[in-house]
């Protein structure tokens, strides 16, 4: 699942310089438990993730900090629907979206 990251300035702590750092995080989905795991490959502090259906309704949600929580799950439905992915903390903004047919990321 792509995830597309925006509003993510921070600073260098080794060089004390500020500069743009483009964390990645990295999102799979498993039909079978119904988990959806991110992976935050930088520390971006406290965040929320939220998962919405076409509807715009909440169907998961979580807050971590990404610090000392790098690895996140949710458990989401496998119904066939198109689900959003919001991800917001005061260090990122993130979004990702993906559809679910007969069980398969499309």
């Amino acid at each position: 699942i792509e995830i597309s990251i925006g509003g993510n300035e921070s600073s260098d702590s080794n060089s004390g310089k500020g500069r743009n750092l483009t964390p990645t995080i990295e999102a799979q989905i498993n039909t079978l438990s119904r988990l959806l795991s991110f992976t935050f490959n930088e520390p971006v502090g406290i965040v929320t993730i939220t998962v919405t259906n076409s509807l715009g309704e909440t169907v998961a949600s979580s807050q971590c900090n990404t610090t000392i929580q790098p690895f996140v799950q949710l458990f989401v439905p496998v119904i066939d629907d198109t689900y959003y992915i919001y991800i917001d903390g005061n260090k990122i903004s993130a979004t990702g979206i993906y559809t679910l047919i007969n069980g398969f990321i499309i």
